[in-house]
């Protein structure tokens, strides 16, 4: 792996990279998240999303912040 990866920012699991033909993608491992970064579908319509190596990838999702859950207390 080409840098450490940070926990998933939503549920806190442990992501994963894997590569899909010559673009990597970085996935939750938590299947209720289903958290991902890069994936085929995102390419064709957020080409920012599209990573052409490893580093890349986990660069863009070790920027990644939680979105804040509105209080309803």
């Amino acid at each position: 792996m080409s840098g450490e990866l940070l926990d998933c920012p939503f549920c806190g699991s442990e992501p994963f990279v894997s590569e899909g033909g010559e673009r990597f993608y970085i996935a939750c491992s938590s299947l209720d998240c289903a958290c991902a970064l890069g994936e085929g579908y995102d390419a064709c319509c957020m080409p920012e999303h599209s990573f052409a190596d490893e580093a890349e990838a986990i660069a863009a999702w070790n920027t990644r912040t939680p979105t804040k859950a509105p209080d309803h207390g």
